[in-house]
């Protein structure tokens, strides 16, 4: 069971325009599927954006606690609606929805460097371009699927291994495997292969087999790894 939390409510620092997103108090994995590339489509644990583009004034900024102005509970809990509570929704309930960043918008934010040199945020705009650009071949769509690696995809994809093996640090067997996907999706089949006899978590070794299988097939297509929706 997903039991939705406040919604999150954020001031735009360049305009000064209000959006909204939802959260959650708790979720799980329940009839949830788990794809090569590290992205989980769980109905039950949904996701919210860390990012926005600002419908007045375009302009990106990050969702978090400096941009923040307030919160409010938009469904009634036990006990009843607080006058708090009411206020706070009246002020805020027609705030902009916020929603994730389509390819180009992640790729303008990318150029923009609005993820302000900082390493963690530069991988989630990559992260989140990478999984929309495997998402033709994640949602069997053949005509939307590119038969050739295109400029944009090669470059997010290097740039996201240069933020997975940051030179000088040992990568976790968690990056490892991100790596050993990048390789793979970019037709280095050799060099996935080899990453993935690296990786020392025993609790991998599924996951292992099924992407040498797949570098084998010479297939660079993101798969499913784990499907538990047919209970939905």
């Amino acid at each position: 069971m997903t039991t939705p939390g406040p919604a999150l409510v954020y001031k735009c620092p360049s305009c000064g325009n209000l959006a909204q997103k939802g959260s959650i108090n708790s979720g799980n994995t329940f009839g949830a599927v788990f794809y090569s590339d590290g992205r989980l489509d769980a109905p039950m644990l949904p996701e919210f954006p860390a990012i926005t583009k600002c419908k007045k004034c375009s302009g990106f900024y990050w969702l978090e606690d400096e941009n923040k102005v307030g919160e409010y509970e938009p469904y009634e809990r036990w006990g009843g609606p607080s006058e708090e509570n009411e206020a706070a929704k009246k002020q805020w309930q027609d705030a902009d929805r916020t929603r994730f960043l389509n390819p180009d918008e992640l790729q303008e934010a990318i150029n923009a460097r609005a993820h302000r040199d900082d390493p963690k945020k530069e991988k989630y705009l990559r992260k989140r371009l990478w999984w929309q650009l495997n998402d033709p071949a994640r949602r069997k769509d053949a005509a939307k699927v590119l038969p050739n690696i295109t400029v944009q995809y090669a470059e997010n994809c290097h740039g996201l291994l240069m933020l997975f093996i940051p030179r000088g640090v040992v990568p976790s067997d968690d990056d490892r495997m991100f790596v050993a996907e990048l390789c793979r999706n970019m037709e280095l089949y050799d060099e996935c292969a080899a990453v993935l006899g690296t990786v020392k978590d025993p609790d991998y070794e599924p996951v292992i087999g099924i992407l040498k299988t797949q570098c084998e097939k010479r297939n660079r297509h993101v798969v499913v790894l784990q499907d538990d929706s047919r209970g939905r």
